[in-house]
């Protein structure tokens, strides 16, 4: 299963903090597993293994987290918008501020289902290694998968304009 999450500048932090101290705190379900550079744009950085801590805040805020190189412009202010509501009971119309908050990037997990993990869980090490070994090459492959047909962002004011890209951190 894969869950998308948008990732505002700051954000990052909380993925940071959130790392489990170590695998049997993960198991236990006291923090997460640590993050690994992968997708092709990782490896044209130079980036690979284990997410380091700051890292990721370095990539976000534009910087290549190995070298400080500066990767791309800054990323635009906070702006708040109004936008009108239609209550669908009632046809009542409202106008509302939102504030858009640029995105920095997007957070994919790669998570399988609960018997897979018991299987893992219960299983040998023969079997934990073969889960371990499946899980890896069908999240490698979902991602390839997005970076050949799912890079695209939209850029301009007003305008859309659909620019191609073709790889990930």
């Amino acid at each position: 299963m894969l869950s998308v999450a948008k990732i505002a500048p700051g954000q990052e932090r909380y993925y940071e903090r959130s790392v489990a101290a170590g695998i049997e705190d993960y198991y236990a379900g006291r923090g997460e597993s640590p993050g690994i550079w992968t997708g092709k744009g990782a490896a044209a950085l130079g980036l690979d293994g284990v997410v380091e801590d700051g890292q990721l805040h370095t990539l976000i805020q534009g910087d290549n987290p190995l070298t400080g190189e500066n990767l791309r412009r800054r990323h635009p202010r906070a702006r708040t918008i109004t936008v009108e509501k239609i209550d669908p009971a009632s046809g009542e119309r409202r106008r509302e501020r939102k504030t858009l908050r640029p995105v920095a990037g997007f957070d994919l997990v790669f998570s399988v289902p609960k018997s897979v993990s018991l299987l893992h869980a219960l299983g040998d090490e023969q079997t934990r290694r073969a889960v371990n070994e499946a899980h890896t090459a069908a999240w490698q492959a979902a991602l390839a998968y997005l970076e050949d047909e799912a890079c695209v962002v939209r850029r301009g004011t007003g305008v859309v304009h659909r620019e191609y890209g073709d790889r990930f951190v």
